[in-house]
């Protein structure tokens, strides 16, 4: 059976590679851009979009904008130079700047006549600038780009366009979107900023089409203990930057809890021979003795029970927001899914954990899918049940596609994923009232089951 489905994808290999050589024949340069746009990250090209998208909506002074608006502005942006391009060392990066003057007719100028202005700003890798300049890929990302304007035409965006409307004040607002630049310190993927300053709500993560909260890669770690867990980030930029951070610094990190050392040489051997059945064995060892250590701080004895339950919320909250902001503060993530929007605020799930008054159930399971490990948070506020709001699971891909029916085939690819369930959103959500005001509410959902463990 699986002789008879390696053969069949071959064959589908050999008959699209005849069908790029003849369309390359016709037409080579329209082949290439298909390569080209097939395989851009859509994420890293919705930075660019939803740039474009904030643009388009100022200078539309407010109203409403369509995606032609959208493309006219990334058309634009496409005849100006490279900002990256250097005689002196190759690039495989794109960055355009475009200024506009906004219309004077809809903002307030000084006396002088002197204008408000915004420039965009994008930086991306050469792939996925490629895919952002083609219409073809630009038509075929509608959900993205429709998703992108109603972000535009919400409060957070909006009210920056209505202040500068009534401010008699010249105004420079800055857009860029440019997620590639200092990964490691920042998680901002897009950043509004009016004279220099970040904007109310202007510090964005960009998630499309995406569940994925954060990741680190196989390195096992060595990232020195935090004795007081309940700030298990804090560790400086400088001392950090000495260090490669690990599977036992994420669980660390969102729980609170330290991996078994003796599980360490198995898992630094199976990384050495990177072939799937020991990279497989040893993680499942390390996710197992995390799930244990999870449920034992969750089973403690009642008179000490409370304690470290908040003690775990407190990291929890705080490890989640590390995960999806890093130390940023004001970091909103923008989630970006067929057609429709979500504004996320970490810091309400701290605040939420914190609070005394609440009632928190928390449980943790063992879901593993595809015969790899998964664990996941679910929580209930006040008899409230939101489901899972995390899960943490390892992605093992094979080197050659071709070998993926290999039980043990050569890894590839070996990384450590925080992902974000449909409960964290439900609780952390920004939603705006028909004021334009931000309320801070969540979507009430029955209890569906008993909580694992409660604060009271």
């Amino acid at each position: 059976m699986n002789t008879l489905l390696v053969r069949r994808y071959i064959r589908c290999i050999l008959a699209e590679a005849r069908r790029q050589q003849a369309a390359a024949e016709e037409d080579p340069e329209a082949t290439l851009a298909a390569v080209q746009t097939a395989r851009a990250n859509k994420g890293d090209v919705a930075e660019g979009i939803v740039g474009a998208t904030i643009v388009a909506k100022f200078l539309a002074g407010g109203k409403e904008i369509t995606m032609n608006d959208v493309w006219a502005v990334l058309e634009n942006l496409g005849k100006q130079t490279n900002r990256n391009l250097s005689a002196e060392k190759k690039t495989t990066t794109v960055k355009k700047e475009v200024t506009y003057k906004l219309p004077s007719d809809v903002y307030a100028t000084e006396k002088s006549g002197k204008e408000n202005t915004i420039k965009l700003t994008i930086g991306l890798a050469q792939i996925n600038f490629a895919a952002l300049e083609n219409k073809d890929y630009f038509d075929s990302i509608g959900g993205i780009i429709r998703a992108a304007i109603g972000y535009a035409s919400s409060p957070p965006v909006m009210g920056i366009i209505k202040e500068i409307k009534k401010t008699k004040a010249t105004n420079f607002v800055e857009v860029v979107a440019s997620g590639l630049e200092n990964q490691k310190e920042t998680k901002v993927d897009i950043l509004i900023s009016v004279d220099g300053e970040p904007a109310e709500y202007g510090k964005i993560s960009l998630k499309a089409d995406s569940k994925q909260l954060g990741q680190t890669g196989k390195s096992w770690g060595s990232l020195p203990a935090v004795p007081d867990v309940s700030v298990p980030n804090q560790v400086s930029t400088e001392k950090a930057k000495k260090y490669t951070r690990g599977v036992v610094d994420l669980f660390r990190s969102l729980f609170g809890i330290e991996i078994d050392q003796a599980l360490k040489t198995e898992y630094l051997d199976a990384w050495e021979q990177n072939t799937r059945a020991p990279v497989l064995a040893a993680v499942k060892a390390v996710y197992a003795d995390a799930f244990a250590k999870i449920s034992a701080r969750l089973d403690g004895k009642p008179d000490e029970l409370q304690d470290d339950l908040q003690d775990f919320l407190t990291t929890l909250a705080i490890g989640i927001r590390h995960e999806g902001a890093l130390n940023d503060e004001g970091v909103f993530l923008l989630k970006l899914d067929n057609g429709s929007f979500k504004l996320l605020n970490f810091d309400n799930l701290v605040s939420l954990f914190e609070d005394d008054e609440k009632e928190i159930d928390i449980e943790v399971s063992w879901v593993p899918e595809d015969n790899l490990p998964k664990i996941t948070i679910s929580v209930g506020v006040d008899g409230v049940d939101y489901g899972p709001i995390i899960s943490v699971r390892p992605k093992i891909s094979p080197k050659n596609r071709a070998d993926r029916l290999n039980p043990d085939y050569v890894v590839g690819e070996f990384r450590h994923y925080v992902e974000k369930e449909g409960g964290l959103e439900r609780l952390i959500a920004v939603e705006f009232n028909e004021d334009d005001a931000v309320a801070e509410e969540a979507q009430e959902k029955q209890v569906a089951s008993a909580p694992k463990q409660r604060r009271r």
